[in-house]
């Protein structure tokens, strides 16, 4: 993965992948938008925003599930006492 530095960014050559090719092992490394991380989005133009959606979805299921379980505990309590 190559991501364009912002300070380089404004140099047409640098952001084209057409003139600049990068390798790897004899390998041409492709140039991309977005790639995840350890469990984070990581953008080209790095900014955190696709990251905070990302892991907040994650936190609003995981609360979603816990408040389900709760509802489901909830009733079994009702029933037994």
């Amino acid at each position: 993965m190559i991501v364009s530095s912002r300070q380089w960014r404004h140099l047409p050559s640098v952001c084209d992948p057409n003139v600049i090719q990068f390798y790897l092992d004899g390998k041409s490394l492709e140039y991309v938008k977005s790639c995840t991380h350890l469990g984070h989005v990581i953008v080209h133009n790095l900014n955190d925003s696709h990251d905070i959606v990302y892991h907040r979805r994650c936190l609003i299921g995981q609360i979603n599930s816990v408040l389900c379980f709760l509802a489901v505990l909830a009733q079994l309590l009702k029933r037994v006492c």
